[in-house]
């Protein structure tokens, strides 16, 4: 194992009075580079991540609403119970919350 470093940046900008919009990246190392190592329920390797919102608000209600897309990167397996190959992970996320 090894320790994991991980950067962001992200940025919230005010459209107009009812609307903001927000955008971010995401890097983070991988904590386990040894094929020998990785197991195929979890296989984890480098990971970015990017995403977008808006937010807006309605009387005391405030909605916000995301899109991310995360690069879980190729990650190499080979273990001793003769499990090889490669986990290639791309996932999607969207997302809706009410704050009230």
């Amino acid at each position: 194992m090894d320790d994991v470093w991980h950067f962001a940046v992200g940025t919230d900008y005010r459209l107009n009075d009812a609307w903001r919009l927000k955008a971010g990246v995401s890097y983070e190392t991988s904590p386990l580079d040894d094929p020998s190592k990785q197991w195929v329920d979890l296989p984890v390797g480098e990971q970015w991540r990017y995403s977008v919102g808006a937010s807006t608000q309605w009387d005391e209600y405030t909605f916000d609403m995301f899109y991310e897309y995360a690069d879980l990167g190729s990650t190499e397996i080979d273990n001793a119970l003769n499990m090889k190959g490669q986990f290639d992970g791309r996932i999607h996320f969207v997302g809706v919350s009410v704050t009230f």
